[in-house]
C-alpha cells in the first residue's frame, strides 16, 4: 500500500512540474538608501486640453489619470542566500495603500538601469523584475518610477510601498 502512495506522489510531482513547487520569499531591501519622495501629481498639458474638450462635449468620464515621476531611486536587494541559483524576482504592489479609500486605480511603471527589467504594475498585482542566475549577493538597479492615479482628488500625502519576492527555479 505504501508503494502505491509513493508512486502516486512521484507521478503527481512529475505532472505538476518543479516550477509549481517553488515557494516565494520576501527579499530585504534594507540595503537601499531610505528616503521619502515628494512628487507633484499633475496632468500633462495636452491631457488638460483633451479633458476640457471632453467636458465641453459632455464626456467628463474621459479624464486622464494624474501622473507623478520619481527619478533616480536606488533599489538594492539582499540576494546573498541565492547567489549562483536561477531565480525570478518580482516587484509586488500591494492592493492597499495608505490613502483615501476613494482614490482610484493606481499604476506604477518604471525604467531601470542595472540588474532589473523595466515594467509596470497595478495595485494588487506583481511584475517580473528579474529572471536568471544571480551572480552577485546584491541585486541592484536605479529606477525612474512613474505613478499614475486615476482619480480627481488625492490626499496631500499617501504611501506606496512595493516589496520584492524571490522564487528559486529548479
Amino acid at each position: 500500500m505504501k508503494t502505491v502512495n509513493i508512486f502516486i506522489l512521484t507521478v503527481s510531482l512529475l505532472l505538476t512540474g518543479a516550477d509549481t513547487l517553488a515557494q516565494r520569499v520576501r527579499l530585504s531591501d534594507a540595503l537601499s538608501p531610505q528616503q521619502n519622495y515628494s512628487l507633484d501629481m499633475a496632468r500633462q498639458s495636452h491631457e488638460i486640453t483633451h479633458m476640457i474638450s471632453a467636458m465641453l462635449n459632455g464626456n467628463a468620464a474621459a479624464m486622464p489619470p494624474l501622473m507623478g515621476i520619481v527619478p533616480g531611486v536606488e533599489i538594492r536587494l539582499n540576494t546573498s542566500e541565492y547567489t549562483g541559483q536561477n531565480v525570478r524576482i518580482y516587484l509586488v504592489l500591494p492592493a492597499t495603500i495608505t490613502a483615501d479609500p476613494s482614490m482610484g486605480s493606481l499604476q506604477l511603471s518604471w525604467e531601470v538601469s542595472g540588474d532589473f527589467l523595466p515594467g509596470s504594475v497595478h495595485a494588487g498585482q506583481e511584475a517580473l523584475l528579474f529572471e536568471g542566475e544571480l551572480k552577485n549577493p546584491v541585486a541592484s538597479g536605479t529606477f525612474n518610477f512613474m505613478l499614475l492615479v486615476d482619480s480627481d482628488e488625492i490626499e496631500d500625502s499617501f504611501i506606496v510601498e512595493p516589496y520584492y519576492e524571490l522564487e528559486v527555479l529548479f
